[in-house]
């Protein structure tokens, strides 16, 4: 869990649980992906004598509709999560910016003349006889 608040027993365990199930999704995709990979670089020829020579046609079609099944739930869910993100966070970018500073407030907390900070953001190199700070 990333924010952990006060929250009611069985909230947090079932975002624990939401939290579990996304995790495990992305690891099983993303070894799917990289199984599928490495036995595709590897069987290139068995794959290419079972599956695209005309008798096993039909377990081709059935390979391919399983694999655009997947793709369409695997989708289908993360749409739904993003969905569900932008209405529970709402779609607003909540970073918080700093306000502007003036040079009279650096010159105030330094204590120095606001001429001076003005030469040091024209300056490149700037020596100091003495910490400001």
């Amino acid at each position: 869990m990333i924010i952990d608040g006060r929250q009611r027993g069985v909230l947090k365990v079932l975002e624990s649980l939401v939290t579990t199930l996304g995790w495990l999704y992305i690891v099983v995709f993303l070894t799917q992906i990289i199984l599928s990979l490495l036995l595709w670089y590897f069987n290139l020829s068995f794959i290419v004598n079972e599956l695209v020579i005309f008798p096993h046609i039909l377990d081709t079609i059935k390979v391919f509709a399983i694999t655009l099944f997947i793709a369409g739930c695997s989708f289908m869910i993360l749409y739904l999560w993003g969905k569900y993100n932008i209405r529970k966070y709402g779609g607003l970018n909540r970073r918080q910016f700093p306000p502007k500073v003036e040079v009279q407030d650096i010159s105030r907390y330094f204590g120095v003349q606001p001429e001076q900070i003005e030469s040091f953001q024209r300056e490149k190199w700037i020596e100091l006889k003495k910490t400001i700070v």
